[in-house]
């Protein structure tokens, strides 16, 4: 019951670690079951729907989940995932924005990725796993 009630409070004040987890594992799938996700510059197709993208954002996801949940404490480790996943998401967020200016193709997916990046900046700057 005790380790029951330790993994209630690391959820509840990590929360937003575990969303971005989430988000990363989910913006893998859809990027890994998608192969055409991103189309322009034609020279640069194969290079933007890469699959270690794809499995980057993955891998990223299941380590900030177990780390959330998990009873270590280390700021370097904080860091690190969230940069990572932070990276990520800005590296395709500039081919949705590319996308954007040069073909006109506007989607939602710019907007998630915006907002989550701007999540990410602010838990970034007050990081601090209980």
């Amino acid at each position: 019951m005790k380790h029951l009630i330790e993994l209630w409070y690391r959820v509840k004040h990590n929360s937003l670690y575990l969303i971005f987890g989430y988000y990363s594992f989910f913006a893998g799938l859809v990027l890994q079951s998608s192969r055409r996700q991103f189309y322009y510059p034609p020279q640069f197709k194969s290079l933007m729907n890469s699959p270690i993208i794809d499995w980057s954002f993955i891998i990223l996801g299941i380590l900030m989940f177990v780390y959330s949940v998990s009873p270590i404490r280390n700021n370097r480790i904080t860091g690190i995932l969230i940069g990572g996943i932070a990276g990520l998401t800005a590296v395709t967020l500039g081919f949705e924005i590319e996308h954007f200016i040069f073909k006109g193709d506007f989607g939602l997916r710019t907007v998630y990725a915006s907002t989550i990046l701007l999540a990410i900046f602010w838990c970034a700057r007050h990081r601090s796993k209980r």
